[in-house]
């Protein structure tokens, strides 16, 4: 045999043993470094997708590090065969308890600087028919006419303060909506917490804006009114049935007419927010603390909130909207017996977790707390299907940044 008909055998020779090597430290890797999960469950969604005809798989670093609240753990409870994706909401020492779908820690509500998981979309107008989801204008004058992306409001006519110049949202908004989930419907729940955004340009005869947030039996409502000129007045106000109008914040700002503004309106964990922001512009921001009142309806008391929850429009001139969006809270329905009623208070070693997805997901409401040894790691990327391939663990930020360094 020559030499050149041995070289495909010597070479083969050569690196058998560096993939003999290969092969055992991707085993070692898999043993004692990373793993994949598949989710097969509706537990965790929108963050995770599962229970469904593709589940998602998630690569999962082994081990625990240093835990923050809303970290996503994988954990394997003792005498428990599968593992679980879940949130940690709840630090050792600290008292967690679950009061209207609102997580509540040591006796208060998180402040909108603190990290957070995100909202859950609920409508985008990019996704879904804003005719199918709003209703439009009143019963005898209905003044928004759509061209192309944008909705036209010519409410000339409309007098300030009228309803006939606003599209509210005509669906129930709940626990477990999700936008674009067909799993996800309008059933259940009451959603506690809700947040609208939308770019808006004024017109030649600027109107009156008013955007609106129901929640409970609350109305709380922001409004721009023209002061003098491009110069307006912003302010927010609560409402409650049987109650007088409360104003709670306002403020000056400037809008030009011609130039879009980017809008965020919500009530999160008792805080309201307004902002207007005009493009390539400064934000200008009304934030203010709220006490809700229970719906005289909600004869049962669980919070439950009644009619339209969101309004947008405005009345006594023009204006245009376009990228509607509707967001909610993530939002912990009422089961189990842990953290309902009384405050779990969690020892040295423990936490409290929970999924994202609550009325479909099973965790420490029902289990209670467990302890950091019940950890295995942390995944930190969906490697599967393909199409849905992205980092995880990197998703939670303030809905309002603090205004210190």
């Amino acid at each position: 045999m020559s030499a050149h008909q041995r070289s495909p055998v010597a070479a083969r020779a050569k690196w058998a043993p560096v993939a003999v090597t290969a092969l055992i430290l991707l085993a070692l890797l898999r043993l004692f470094v990373f793993g994949i999960y598949e989710v097969d469950s509706r537990s965790m969604a929108p963050t995770l997708r599962g229970g469904g005809d593709e589940n998602e798989s998630v690569l999962v670093r082994y081990g625990r590090g240093e835990i923050e609240r809303f970290d996503l753990v994988v954990l394997q409870r003792p005498g428990v065969k599968a593992p679980r994706v879940k949130r940690v909401v709840g630090l050792p020492g600290e008292a967690v308890q679950l009061e209207f779908g609102d997580l509540v820690i040591d006796g208060e509500k998180l402040p909108l600087s603190a990290p957070r998981p995100p909202l859950v979309e609920v409508f985008s107008d990019e996704r879904d028919k804003v005719e199918e989801w709003f209703q439009m204008g009143g019963t005898e004058v209905n003044p928004w006419e759509r061209s192309g992306d944008t909705w036209h409001l010519a409410a000339e006519e409309v007098p300030s303060g009228a309803a006939a110049g606003t599209m509210f949202f005509a669906k129930r908004l709940t626990a477990g909506h999700i936008s674009g989930d067909p799993e996800a419907g309008p059933g259940g729940v009451s959603a506690a917490d809700c947040v609208l955004g939308c770019e808006v340009k004024l017109g030649e005869e600027p109107a009156e804006l008013h955007f609106i947030l129901r929640e409970q039996g609350d109305t709380f409502r922001a409004e721009v009114k023209t002061a003098q000129g491009s110069l307006k007045q912003a302010r927010v106000v609560q409402r409650w049935r049987g109650g007088e109008e409360l104003e709670l914040r306002k403020s000056p700002l400037y809008i030009n007419g011609g130039v879009w503004h980017t809008v965020r309106f919500g009530n999160v964990d008792d805080e309201l927010f307004f902002e207007i922001t005009p493009r390539g512009g400064d934000t200008v921001k009304l934030t203010a603390p709220t006490v809700n009142h229970l719906d005289p309806s909600d004869r049962a008391a669980v919070g439950e909130t009644y009619g339209h929850r969101i309004g947008l429009g405005g009345a006594a001139g023009s204006a245009d909207f376009r990228n509607i969006r509707v967001w909610r809270d993530l939002h912990y329905t009422d089961r189990g017996t842990h953290g309902k009623g009384e405050p779990v208070r969690l020892g040295p070693n423990e936490l409290f977790v929970l999924g994202d997805n609550s009325p479909e997901s099973r965790d420490g409401r029902d289990w209670g707390p467990i302890t950091t040894g019940d950890i295995l790691g942390r995944p930190t990327r969906v490697v599967w299907p393909l199409k849905a391939a992205r980092p995880l663990g990197e998703d939670t930020q303030a809905l309002i940044p603090s205004q210190g360094p």
